[in-house]
């Protein structure tokens, strides 16, 4: 699944008040390990790629002098992806709680009319922060809250907004309405 504005960032060069040019981006993976017990490998490799040619194509319609010299450089270059970065950790986790920190928060009511909604947690823990996103990939709100049952206001706008719930160093989002 892919949340926040990972569908409307084309560049991925988006910074967290939606503007262009921040270079950077934050990307999450949600690996689902059922009763898995013991220890886990993750490794995460960053890959660098020229720019492909569908995005070059149009500019390539044109002849001149520099367009020419940039399409045969182009042409001439390695395509291939080059390894820039990588890293790996390995969790030592001895077990895994079997429960998903999605069956145990609930948000309601949704859809709401008038933007405020609960966020209940049943379990024994606290909720840690609550961030609320546009449909745009707007960041409307980010709290660090305690608390079995949290009160968030979404924004003034109707829309669907993501409500991203964090709690015992889980993360999960749901989708509310405001009509």
């Amino acid at each position: 699944r892919h949340y926040g504005a990972v569908l409307m960032d084309d560049d991925f060069n988006l910074d967290e008040s939606g503007e262009q040019g921040s270079g950077t981006d934050r990307v999450s993976y949600r690996i689902p390990i059922g009763t898995y017990d013991g220890d886990i490998t993750v490794t995460a490799k960053v890959y660098f790629q020229v720019t492909p040619p569908r995005w070059l194509a149009s500019m390539f319609e044109y002849e001149s002098e520099d367009i020419d010299l940039f399409e045969w450089m182009y042409e001439s270059s390695d395509k291939d992806p080059v390894l820039v970065a990588s890293d790996e950790i390995i969790s030592g986790a001895s077990s895994v709680e079997l429960v998903e920190l999605d069956e145990l928060i609930t948000i309601y009511p949704n859809p709401t009319f008038t933007g405020e909604v609960a966020i209940r947690n049943s379990a024994h823990f606290s909720i840690d922060e609550v961030e609320i996103w546009d449909a745009a990939g707007k960041l409307c709100y980010a709290r660090d809250v305690r608390g079995n049952t949290v009160f968030v206001q979404l924004p003034d706008a109707a829309g669907l907004y993501f409500v991203h719930v964090k709690a015992k160093d889980s993360r999960v989002v749901y989708q509310v309405l405001r009509y």
